[in-house]
């Protein structure tokens, strides 16, 4: 690897693979030791004009486990976004080599998942740091790469157009109401009847009801179908804690109010961070429960109590300005732009001085899981785990979700399907739970 001046390397004919925007050093006290790539990070982001969101990777070195741990609490970062191909604990230290290691795996890391920019962060002995910011060029398909990560930047804020099964779809009616959840409101929806068999449908973190609201309607005519937007989220009041239990509460609280359990017991479905719940649900309250599903969620590795505050949302001037900023996470490809679009003016509210994203930055970094592993395992009834074939989160977790769910556990792999399943593969994902639920019958 060569780190060259650009004029250099024009005048060599070589063709830079990567650019350095910026870098940083900083010494800190040597007790803290671990927390000098923070304090780096952090500089050269205002040294740079960038924010914490411009970042689609992260290295942060592995000297100890504890560096990046501690940097996910204080930057209130994306765990899945930070050494996703290991790091010091895993692959290795090398003295007077880690940092062209980390250099060369973020380089990979946006080759091979999108992304722009990245940062290679580590401490040093006696309290030193240091972080580069690397932005993708050159053999990196930047536009490729910008597609995946803002998936609706080119637009400038025009509406796409969409299929009508997705106009019809988002032109059903539905009744809207609220649920009051220890003092917080939480929004709801409902279609269908009351009296048939019941549907609750929950999202993931940091989104709200319209990721199922599109795909409600496809189950009406044979269930009484229930979604929310958890609390921090969408159009519900905001919470000074968020937990796994609250969400089971809020969840229960919809399904009861929204009539789900007029016919018996409903099915839960859970997507990524909204199968925690489910998965409570379908352990702890099994008589409450017909089936569960959950879709693409990765158990924490260990229980994990986070306890740190988010940092505070952008506000854009306008909403294409907003809407340019919109992305998914973990990145994907997003061929079907008018689903994103719909998603994301949901996400968005007018504010002081602008738009802004209405979910609490708060939700992801203050979440009690709890022990979920226990509640894998102790789920009694019918379990299905549905999961993206090429989701970013088909991992070791992963297998050993599959491994530890009990034996009569359903598995399906979703093909040509990412994280993000209603996005990428929304007509298969409705054919499969109607498949299960007309098998649960």
């Amino acid at each position: 690897m060569t780190i060259a001046a650009a004029d250099l390397a024009a005048a060599e004919g070589l063709t830079p693979i990567v650019e350095i925007p910026g870098w940083t050093s900083r010494g800190t006290h040597p007790r803290d030791t671990g927390l000098a790539a923070i304090a780096t990070i952090r500089k050269l982001l205002e040294r740079t004009g960038r924010t914490a969101d411009d970042i689609a990777w992260r290295e942060i070195d592995e000297a100890f486990a504890l560096v990046p741990l501690a940097a996910y609490r204080k930057l209130a970062i994306d765990e899945d976004a930070v050494n996703i191909c290991g790091s010091g604990c895993s692959i290795g230290h090398p003295i007077s080599a880690s940092g062209g290691r980390m250099i060369s795996t973020l380089i990979n890391d946006l080759k091979r998942h999108g992304g722009v920019l990245g940062v290679a962060a580590m401490c040093a002995g006696g309290g030193q740091g240091g972080t580069a910011l690397i932005e993708a060029s050159g053999t990196v398909s930047m536009i490729e790469d910008e597609r995946i990560v803002r998936p609706l930047q080119s637009l400038a804020g025009a509406v796409p157009p969409a299929p009508k099964w997705f106009a019809d779809a988002i032109a059903a009616s539905f009744e809207a109401f609220s649920v009051a959840v220890d003092g917080a409101a939480v929004d709801c929806r409902a279609w269908g009847e009351r009296g048939k068999p019941g549907l609750v449908l929950v999202h993931g973190a940091a989104a709200h009801l319209g990721w199922w609201a599109f795909l409600a309607p496809f189950f009406a005519p044979d269930h009484r179908v229930v979604a929310l937007s958890l609390s921090g989220m969408g159009a519900s009041d905001w919470r000074e804690d968020y937990s796994v239990d609250s969400s089971v509460a809020q969840v229960l609280a919809a399904a009861e109010a929204g009539g789900a359990f007029v016919a018996g017991p409903p099915t839960f479905v859970g997507h990524s961070a909204g199968g925690f719940p489910v998965l409570r649900i379908a352990a702890r309250h099994g008589e409450r429960v017909h089936a569960a599903v959950i879709v693409d969620t990765i158990l924490p590795a260990s229980e994990d109590d986070r306890i740190q505050t988010g940092q505070k949302h952008r506000v854009y001037p306008d909403l294409p300005a907003a809407l340019a900023r919109f992305r998914l996470a973990p990145p994907q490809p997003c061929e079907n732009v008018f689903i994103a679009d719909y998603l994301a003016r949901m996400g968005l509210g007018q504010v002081d001085g602008g738009w802004s994203w209405r979910f609490d930055p708060r939700v992801a970094s203050i979440t009690s899981y709890g022990d979920c592993w226990s509640d894998l395992t102790s789920v009694g009834g019918r379990l299905a785990l549905l999961r993206g074939e090429s989701s970013a989160l088909r991992n070791d977790v992963a297998h050993r979700m599959s491994r530890t769910a009990p034996s009569r556990t359903l598995i399906v792999d979703l093909p040509e399907a990412y994280h993000h399943i209603m996005i990428d593969q929304p007509m298969a994902l409705v054919s499969t739970l109607r498949a299960l639920l007309a098998g649960w019958r």
